[in-house]
């Protein structure tokens, strides 16, 4: 059977070459940094605003007497806030998309 390791000099050598960081590591970590700072406001800016176009759109429906279906106007925008953080950006569209089709589409008996 092989050893893993020979000697205890490879084991130093191994052992050094795994405690030394990457070399692209310090390459545009700022970038990086600066890039998932903006994506992410993207995102809370972007569930905020599908969340309170929801809620401003389910109150708008309760007072024009339709109402909503599934949620009331409190539980729609819980709903979009929940999808929309945990998902992504088709997280958000996705949410906007099924509330259409609830509310607006044919697929409703008016």
């Amino acid at each position: 059977m092989y050893p893993l390791v020979s000697s205890q000099s490879s084991l130093a050598q191994m052992s050094a070459s795994f405690s030394q960081p990457l070399a692209f590591a310090d390459f545009g970590s700022s970038y990086l940094t600066g890039v998932l700072v903006l994506t992410t406001a993207a995102k809370i800016v972007l569930t905020l605003a599908v969340t309170i176009g929801i809620r401003q759109d389910a109150v708008r429906l309760r007072e024009a007497g339709v109402g909503t279906l599934f949620f009331g106007p409190f539980g729609w925008p819980v709903v979009a806030f929940c999808v929309s953080l945990l998902g992504s950006v088709a997280g958000a569209l996705a949410i906007i998309a099924i509330y259409w089709l609830i509310h607006y589409s044919t697929f409703r008996r008016h």
